[in-house]
C-alpha cells in the first residue's frame, strides 16, 4: 500500500545557511529531511528529474521552493519526484558472481560458435578432398 502526497518545499532558508559552493547539496539535504520528518519513513529516494531540477542552474543557485510527489512504499521508503513524472520501478542489482557466470556463459557460447565455424570449415575440406579423389578415380579410368 503506497502513499502519496504532493508538497512545496521551501529551500531557500536552509540553502541560504550554507556557504554558495554548496547550496544545491544543501537543497537535496533539506528536501530528504523535510520528507523524513513529514511523511515518517527511513530513507528518501530522489528521482533524476527532481535531482536534475535543482543542479540545472549549477551548485550556487538552486531554486528558493519546489514542488514535489512523494511516494512511500511498504519499506518505509520514501521516493521523491517533480509532479509531472512517474515513479520508475527500481531495477534490481546483480551481485558480481551473476556477472561472472554471464560472462562465462557468454564466453562459452562464443566458444561454440567458433566450434561449429571450424567443423564447417573441416567438412568443407573433407567433401573438397572427395571431389578431388573421385576426379582423379574418374580421370585414370579414362585413361585405361
Amino acid at each position: 500500500m503506497a502513499e502519496e502526497r504532493n508538497y512545496i518545499i521551501p529551500l531557500r532558508k536552509e540553502f541560504i545557511k550554507a556557504p554558495n559552493y554548496k547550496r544545491s547539496k544543501k537543497s537535496i539535504d533539506a528536501i530528504k529531511e523535510f520528507l523524513i520528518s513529514h511523511m515518517k519513513g527511513n530513507k528518501v529516494k530522489i528521482g533524476p528529474h527532481l535531482n536534475q531540477a535543482i543542479w540545472a542552474r549549477g551548485n550556487k543557485n538552486p531554486p528558493p521552493k519546489i514542488k514535489i510527489k512523494a511516494s512511500k512504499d511498504d519499506k518505509n521508503v520514501i521516493r521523491a519526484e517533480l509532479p509531472e513524472y512517474k515513479f520508475e520501478p527500481i531495477a534490481e542489482k546483480k551481485d558480481k558472481k551473476g556477472k561472472k557466470e554471464e560472462a562465462q556463459i557468454e564466453q562459452e557460447a562464443k566458444q561454440e560458435s567458433v566450434d561449429l565455424s571450424l567443423d564447417k570449415n573441416i567438412k568443407k575440406a573433407a567433401k573438397e578432398q572427395v571431389r578431388k579423389s573421385i576426379s582423379s578415380e574418374a580421370e585414370e579410368t579414362t585413361n585405361k
